[in-house]
C-alpha cells in the first residue's frame, strides 16, 4: 500500500450533488481537496429534481445560481386532485418574498455534470473516480484515509478534515472506532414506493401538463406527477405507494433505491396504479426511462461531527421525500461547514472547537423538523383509513388550497423559506435589532452609489452575492427621511473597520437624498475596490426596503434617528444586528464579533 506525500485540507466520501458542491465551495476558497466516489462519472439517473427557493438563494450568493437555472423546469406550484377533479392549487410564489418564487426542478445528473465542471475548472482532476474510501484513522492533526482503486490497490491519503458525504451507509460514520458510538437513529417504513420517469400520453395528459406538480389522491394512497422538461414535453416523474402505511421491525438502514434485485417495478404496474388513482381521467404512461422501487427511512446521526470528521447529506439524515427537501438539506448542510471550516483552515477562528461545534447544532434541529413534518404528511397520505377519515383526509386537501393563511405557511415551508438557524448556536452574537438566526432579507433593488458607463441596480441578495463566500459582510443601514440631515456616524463606521476587511467585507446603504453626488464618499475616495460597497435606498420607508426589513424604520422619525449595524455570516444568516447611536455603538458592535473571528 502505498501512501499520497500531499497534505489536503479535506477528503471528502462521496461524489454527489452535495460532496461535489462542497469541494466546490472549498476549493473556491483556496483549499486543496481530495474526493473521491465508487462510480465513474455523475449519474444517469435523475432521482433527486427539487430545488426549493433557499437553495437557489444560496446559489445565488455563491454565483453559480444561473449554471442550475439554465438546465432548470419552473414549476408554479401544485395542484390537487380527489376523483379526477381539481381541489385547487398551493401557489410557490405566496410563500414569501425571494428572487425565486417557483420550484426550480433539476435532474440529478444535470446537477452533478454542472458541479463537475465546476470543481474541474478550478483543478482538473480533483475527483478521484472508481476509488472508494475503505477505512481511517484519525491523529492529533490530520486524518489517514486507505481508499481501494477500481484494479483493486488501496494507497492512503491524508487531510486534515473528512467530509462524509457518502450517503445512508456512509463510511465515515460506520467505520468511525472513536469513544462516542456514531450511530444513525430512526425507524423503516416497511412500505414500498415506486419511482417511475416515463411520457405520459391519454385523453388528459393536457390536464396535468400544466407547470406544477399534480398530486392525486385516492383511497389506495397518493400518485404524483412531476413535470421534468417543461410545457412542450410529456416526460413526467411518477411516484407512489404500493401498499398502506406500515413500519418494519428490520433494525438495518433501508433509506432509497431498492437493492434488492428482486423487487423490479414494470410499466404494466405503474399503468395499473395511475390509471386506478386518477381515474376518471386517463393518463397513460409509456416510454419509461426509468422504474425503480424506493423505500423511506426517517433516521438521523448523533451528531455530525466527531473530531476532524464530519457528515452531511445522507450520511447525516433521511427521511420522506415529500415535499423535495432532501437534497436541499444536503446542499445547505455543505453551506453551512465550508465557511467555518475555510476559517479554522486560514487561522481566522479565534475559538475554532466552538466554531466547528456549531455545524451540528446548527443543522440538527433542522433536520429534525423536516423529518417530523414529511414524516406526518406521509403517513397522513398513505395510512389505511375508514370511510370517515377519508372524507376528512379530502376535506384537509381542499382547506390546503383554499385558505389563504393555510397556504401561506405551507408554501413557505415547500420553498424552504422558513428556516432559521438555531438561536442556541454558539457562535450568535448579541442583537438589538434584528433576531440572529434569520436569513438576511431580500429587499427591492438599490443603487449602486457610484456611477460609471451605467446605472446598477440590485437587490440586497445581488449586493451579497458580490462578496467573497468566505468573507462576512458588515452592513451599515444609516438611510433616514429626506428633512434629517445625513448620518455622521457612517464615516466612523468606515474608518473602524478597516481592520476587519481580512474576514469581513463592508457594504454602507444610505438614502438617495443624503449621496449629494453619485461617485464615493469623501472618506472611501482613497479606497480600492469599494465601488460595490455603497449603495443608496430611494424610499427607506418603502415596505421592501432594508431599512423596514430590518427593523430600523420604527425608529425613523426621532429627532435623531439611529443607523444600524447587520453582520452578515457567509452563509447570509444573520450573526447580529445592533442599533448604533454613537461611537461607541459601534464599537460595542465589533467587539461582539472579536468573540469567534480573528481580525
Amino acid at each position: 500500500m502505498t501512501m499520497e506525500n500531499k497534505l489536503y485540507d479535506v477528503f471528502i466520501s462521496g461524489a454527489g450533488p452535495v460532496g461535489l458542491y462542497f469541494a466546490y465551495q472549498m476549493l473556491s476558497m483556496g483549499h486543496s481537496v481530495f474526493i473521491c466516489d465508487y462510480k465513474y462519472g455523475p449519474t444517469d439517473q435523475t432521482r433527486a429534481i427539487g430545488i426549493t427557493a433557499r437553495t437557489m438563494e444560496h446559489l445565488t450568493m455563491g454565483g453559480i445560481a444561473h449554471h442550475f437555472l439554465k438546465r432548470a423546469v419552473i414549476l408554479q406550484g401544485a395542484r390537487c386532485y380527489s376523483n379526477g377533479e381539481a381541489l385547487g392549487n398551493l401557489d410557490a410564489s405566496i410563500g414569501g418574498a425571494s428572487l425565486y418564487p417557483h420550484g426550480t426542478m433539476v435532474s440529478q445528473d444535470a446537477q452533478e455534470e454542472i458541479l463537475i465542471d465546476l470543481v474541474e475548472e478550478i483543478e482538473q482532476g480533483t475527483i478521484r473516480w472508481g476509488t472508494t474510501l475503505v477505512d481511517y484513522e484519525e491523529y492529533e492533526d490530520h486524518v489517514e484515509a486507505t481508499v481501494c482503486k477500481d484494479d483493486g490497490n488501496t494507497y492512503t491519503v491524508k487531510s486534515k478534515y473528512m467530509i462524509g458525504a457518502d450517503g445512508t451507509h456512509s463510511v465515515v460514520r460506520k467505520k468511525y472506532s472513536g469513544t462516542q458510538e456514531w450511530r444513525y437513529d430512526g425507524q423503516a417504513i416497511a412500505t414500498r414506493f415506486a419511482l417511475a420517469d416515463v411520457t405520459l400520453t391519454g385523453r388528459d395528459v393536457s390536464k396535468v401538463n400544466n407547470n406544477r406538480g399534480n398530486i392525486f389522491t385516492h383511497p389506495d394512497g397518493v400518485c404524483g406527477f412531476i413535470p421534468l422538461h417543461g410545457p412542450h414535453s410529456n416526460l413526467f416523474r411518477i411516484a407512489c405507494n404500493l401498499g398502506f402505511y406500515e413500519l418494519s421491525d428490520k433494525k438495518e438502514t433501508t433509506h432509497g433505491i431498492s437493492r434488492n434485485e428482486q423487487e423490479t417495478l414494470t410499466l404494466e404496474e405503474i399503468r395499473d396504479i395511475v390509471a386506478k388513482r386518477v381515474a376518471p381521467l386517463e393518463l397513460i404512461p409509456t416510454d419509461p426511462t426509468w422504474l425503480t422501487i424506493f423505500r423511506i427511512n426517517e433516521r438521523k446521526a448523533n451528531g455530525y461531527r466527531r473530531g476532524r470528521m464530519f457528515v452531511m447529506g445522507d450520511a447525516a439524515h433521511c427521511h420522506s421525500p415529500v415535499g423535495g427537501q432532501g437534497l436541499n438539506l444536503g446542499l445547505q448542510d455543505a453551506n453551512n461547514l465550508a465557511w467555518k471550516l475555510s476559517l479554522v483552515l486560514n487561522g481566522k477562528a479565534k475559538d475554532p472547537e466552538s466554531l466547528l461545534n456549531s455545524y451540528s447544532i446548527e443543522r440538527e434541529p433542522i433536520a429534525e423538523g423536516v423529518m417530523t413534518a414529511t414524516g406526518s404528511l406521509t403517513k397522513a397520505g398513505i395510512s389505511q383509513l375508514s370511510i370517515i377519515h377519508k372524507w376528512m383526509a379530502s376535506c384537509a386537501f381542499y382547506a390546503v388550497t383554499s385558505f389563504g393563511r393555510l397556504q401561506t405557511f405551507l408554501a413557505k415551508r415547500m420553498m424552504g423559506l422558513h428556516l432559521q438557524i438555531n438561536p442556541e448556536s454558539p457562535i450568535f452574537l448579541p442583537s438589538t435589532l434584528k433576531e440572529s438566526g434569520i436569513f438576511v432579507p431580500n429587499t427591492a433593488v438599490m443603487q449602486r452609489r457610484v456611477v460609471d458607463n451605467q446605472v446598477i441596480r440590485k437587490s440586497m441578495h445581488e449586493i451579497l452575492s458580490l462578496a467573497p463566500s468566505s468573507k462576512h459582510t458588515l452592513v451599515w443601514v444609516a438611510s433616514r427621511l429626506q428633512k434629517d440631515v445625513a448620518c455622521p456616524l457612517s464615516e466612523d463606521f468606515w474608518i473602524k473597520t478597516q481592520e476587519w476587511q481580512h474576514v469581513a467585507r463592508r457594504v454602507v446603504i444610505e438614502s438617495v437624498w443624503h449621496a449629494h453626488h453619485f461617485s464615493l464618499p469623501p472618506y472611501a475616495a482613497n479606497d480600492m475596490d469599494v465601488d460595490n460597497d455603497f449603495w443608496l435606498e430611494s424610499n427607506p420607508e418603502s415596505t421592501e426596503s432594508l431599512s423596514t426589513l430590518i427593523g430600523l424604520n420604527d425608529y425613523i422619525r426621532e429627532n435623531d434617528p439611529p443607523a444600524a449595524l447587520v453582520v452578515v455570516r457567509p452563509d447570509s444568516y444573520i450573526a447580529s444586528s445592533s442599533i448604533i447611536r454613537s461611537v461607541q455603538d459601534i464599537d460595542t458592535a465589533l467587539q461582539s464579533l472579536e468573540s469567534y473571528l480573528i481580525n
